[in-house]
Parts: C-alpha cells; structure tokens; sequence
C-alpha cells in the first residue's frame, strides 16, 4: 500500500464562510455602499478596518469549526466563555425614552397610531393636600387652617392620531353624515358621537349604545338626541345634536329616527361600535407600552383622542393648456395636506445617512422596531395656531402648470359645524387642535384661458 503524501496545496479551493480574503473584500464593497460619503479610507490602519478584519477571522473560525462533527459540536469543552468584546449600534447608542420626543417615538412606533403629543396636565387625578405643621400628607382638607394645596409636576396628559383603517376609515373624525331616502328624493343628517376617550377613562367597556328622545330644535332644521353608553355597572347619556340638511316635517323626524336606531350591519351604530372597539385595542397597546418606559417621578394621567379641526379649500387656479387637472388637483391636496399635518415617516439606516445623517444621531433615542425616525420631521409635526393663505399659494404655484391662482380663500369646520365663512388673509385655530383638509368640502375651479373646468 503506498504511503499517502502529506503535504498543504498553493492553491487552495476554499468555501467563501472559509475564505478570509473573499470575506474581507466583501465587508469593504458593504462598507462603500452604505458609508462611502463618511468613510473613505480603507487602509489596514483604520480601526474600523480592523474590526472587519477580526470579524472576517471569527467567521472563517465559524466555518472551520462547522466541519466539526457533531458529536464534537454539541460536546461541552470546557466552561471557559469568551467575553463580548464588541456590541452592536442598536444595543449601545440607544437608551430608554427620557425627553419628551423620545416618548412620542415611542407611541408612534405602536401600530396603529399615526401621531402623538405630550402636554402637562392641568390637573392631577387626586387633589393632595400638606399641613405643613404636622407634616402630613392627605387628599382631602382635614383641617381649615395650615394646609396648602399641592401641585404635583412630572404629570402629562396624551394625545393620540390613530392611522387611518382601511374598512373603518378615520378614527380621529366622529362627525358622521348619513344619507337618507325619502319617496324617489333623498337628504343628508350629520350627527357627532363621543371619541374613543370617553370609553378608555372608564373603569368598563362600553357593551351597547342608543340614540333615543329625538325631539326638534325650534327655528331650525336641526335635533336634538340622547345617547345612551351602557357599560356593566352603569349607564351613561350625553346629548348629541343632529343636523338636517333637509326641511323639517314630522316624516323626515320618523324617517331620522329609524335610521339611527338601526344596528344592523350597514348601520352607524354598528359602525361606530367597530371604530371604537379598534381605537381602544391600540390605545390600550400604547398604556402599557407607555407605562412601562416611564421615568421615576412621572406619570401619565388622561389618554385623549386628537381635536381636529378641517380645513376647506376654496380657490379658482388657472393652468397650462396642456395641463393635466387630474394630476394638479392631486398634487394640490397632497402639498397642502402635508403642510398642514407634516407626516412623521420611518427610515433605514441606508436612507438617513443620504440624508446627512450620522450614525450617534440616527441611534439616539429609545429601540423602535418599525425602523428610525427622523428627529427634523418630529419636531415640524406640531400644531398649527395660524394659517396664512399666502403658504397656501406659494404650495400651488410650485406645482407644475399652474400658472396663476386668480381667487382663494379658506374656512375650518370642527365637528361638521363651520367656523368662518372664508378668509382671505390668515385662519387663526384653537390651541391644541390638529388642522386636517377636508378634501369633500374643498371646491378647486381650473381655468385654461377663459374656460372653467370642475375636475
């Protein structure tokens, strides 16, 4: 039997996990693709070379040892344990939530919930009441003389904008218009229902609603409603008004009636009943998320939904000939629906470096798990106190083809109901209510030369 030649090849046929030149040229083709604008120096004395190469190592190392047999595997060696040496961006740039856009990362990162905000509250839950003499604390006055009223800080209130549902539609909006026939005519009503904050304060969940007494409202189209909550402990009425686009007349009043009873599946109180049950799910998501990142000596008190105000659009813009009014009415709603409600995106890493961004400030702040945010948008997306039309035109005459805007004017609606007429000049809302556009109610006239058209 020949002997068999021990000897190493020159030219070795290497698996690549085994290959440490394939494996060190490959990290720096990723290298250059994803930091060439802050990383241009590939040579062996940069540290960060040097880390590639010690990982390029331990994966040849890994290879080598996967031709292991099993049994060699799974055996225990020994119980010495390499320390970590190295952790990656994720683990060590990040921290929990402390300043006040951390925690809205937080919120928005919860599926389901489009924005947040944080405000100080007004208010505590309980009133806390020193005696300073004594030194005692308690929640209610014991005695008239030495006690002082303590105001508590580190206390917040939560305001949340759920996305939009693809079968629910807008769980921020609960003004509903429903359309009713009569004979071969037919008329609109349009009634607000309670947002899903009134429901998650409670104690209970809502098991049934009811609009009931509905009765008429003199010198006016309008009626008045109750509407019943009724919970496993209690039962709740609130009044709601319903606004009639119709003429008044006892018919029209049956006619109301039965439509609002209804809970069949096409009716509104099945239909608000899903909305709620699904705002409630995500906000309850969002309290336990929140709670357990909080930091000592804070809390969260009032969970609210956010106060909408729409905005409604009138203008008379004249385009090129040749202009597509399809394209420039969408692109008109979208500049002016992203000025008003600046949208709060999520990001690669790959994209936020494009963007100018450096590696600490991308990983500052808590873990998300639906990717980065960008620090810049978080801190335009704000409520609006003042709208200025003349933004309004400057968003239109940079869209392509248009030409001029001869008219424009602007109104607000909140809760159905508007609140000017039209303004020329600015629109001043109320504080802490977010602007919206209200594109069913937005009225946009083209002009090519002297022709109007309605698209």
């Amino acid at each position: 039997m020949a002997e068999q030649e021990l000897y190493i090849k020159k030219e070795r046929t290497l698996d690549k996990g085994e290959d440490y030149n394939f494996l060190r040229s490959k990290g720096i083709e990723y290298i250059e693709s994803l930091a060439s604008e802050l990383w241009t120096d590939y040579n062996v004395h940069d540290p960060g070379i040097t880390q590639l190469e010690i990982l390029a190592y331990a994966i040849t190392d890994l290879g080598y040892r996967c031709n292991y047999l099993i049994e060699d595997i799974l055996s225990n060696g020994g119980s010495d344990k390499l320390n970590k040496h190295f952790f990656t961006a994720r683990q060590i740039l990040t921290n929990n939530p402390v300043t006040e856009n951390d925690f809205r990362k937080v919120l928005i990162d919860v599926k389901g919930i489009k924005n947040a905000w944080l405000e100080i509250a007004s208010e505590a839950e309980h009133d806390i009441f020193l005696n300073c003499q004594k030194s005692k604390l308690s929640l209610s006055p014991l005695e008239k003389r030495n006690i002082e009223q303590i105001k508590l800080s580190g206390i917040y209130n939560v305001i949340l904008e759920l996305d939009d549902d693809d079968e629910l539609g807008n769980l921020n909006l609960y003004c509903f218009e429903r359309t009713i026939k009569k004979n071969d005519k037919e008329f609109n009503i349009e009634i607000v229902l309670p947002p899903w904050n009134t429901y998650f304060n409670k104690t209970g969940k809502p098991l049934s609603y009811k609009i009931e007494n509905i009765t008429a409202i003199a010198q006016s189209q309008n009626y008045r409603a109750s509407f019943e909550i009724k919970y496993e402990n209690e039962t709740t009425k609130k009044e709601v008004l319903i606004r009639s686009k119709g003429l008044k007349s006892t018919d029209n009043q049956s006619l109301i009636e039965n439509e609002l009873k209804r809970t069949d599946k096409e009716s509104l109180l099945y239909h608000y009943k899903l909305m709620i049950e699904k705002a409630l799910l995500i906000i309850s998501d969002a309290y336990k998320i929140l709670h357990s990142t909080r930091n000592l000596c804070e809390d969260f008190y009032l969970f609210k939904a956010v106060d909408v105000e729409e905005i409604v659009v009138c203008a008379d813009i004249e385009v090129t000939s040749a202009a597509d009014l399809e394209t420039v009415l969408a692109q008109i709603y979208y500049d002016i629906k992203n000025f008003l409600a600046p949208p709060v995106n999520f990001y690669t890493i790959k994209e936020l470096t494009e963007r100018g961004k450096k590696t600490d400030e991308i990983f500052n702040g808590p873990i998300l798990n639906h990717g980065f945010i960008d620090e810049d948008e978080l801190k335009k997306s704000v409520f609006k106190n003042v709208i200025h039309v003349s933004d309004f035109i400057q968003i239109i005459m940079d869209i392509k083809d248009v030409v001029a805007v001869k008219d424009i004017m602007i109104s607000n609606l909140y809760n159905c109901e508007p609140q000017t007429e039209g303004e020329k000049w600015c629109l001043m809302l109320k504080k802490g209510r977010a602007a919206k556009l209200c594109i069913n109610h937005s009225k946009i006239v083209f002009y090519k030369g002297l022709v109007p058209y309605r698209v």
